[in-house]
C-alpha cells in the first residue's frame, strides 16, 4: 500500500503543488504593481506588497465563498423527511 503512494500519488501532489506555486509567482508577478513603491521602504514590505493580489486570489476569496456557503447551508431550514420541497 505505501508503495503505491509512494510511486502514484505522490509524485502526482508534487506537480500540482509546482504547478500551483508557478501560478502564484506568475499572479505576483503579473498583477500586483510593486514598482511604485519607493526603494526607501524594506525588502519585505515590498515582498508582502507583491504577495497580496494572489493570496487574496487563491486563499482569502475561496475561503470566504465557502465560509458563506457553510453559513448558508446551516441556516437553512431542515424540512421533515418526505415532504415535497418547495418552490
Amino acid at each position: 500500500m505505501l508503495d503505491f503512494l509512494l510511486v502514484s500519488v505522490l509524485p502526482t501532489v508534487g506537480w500540482a503543488f509546482l504547478g500551483f506555486l508557478v501560478v502564484f509567482l506568475l499572479t505576483a508577478a503579473a498583477g500586483s504593481d510593486g514598482g511604485t513603491l519607493s526603494k526607501e521602504f524594506p525588502w519585505q514590505f515590498r515582498l508582502a506588497a507583491r504577495m497580496r493580489t494572489p493570496v487574496l486570489v487563491f486563499f482569502v476569496v475561496p475561503l470566504s465563498w465557502f465560509q458563506r456557503l457553510r453559513t448558508r447551508i446551516a441556516a437553512a431550514p431542515a424540512r421533515p423527511a418526505g415532504l415535497p420541497c418547495r418552490r
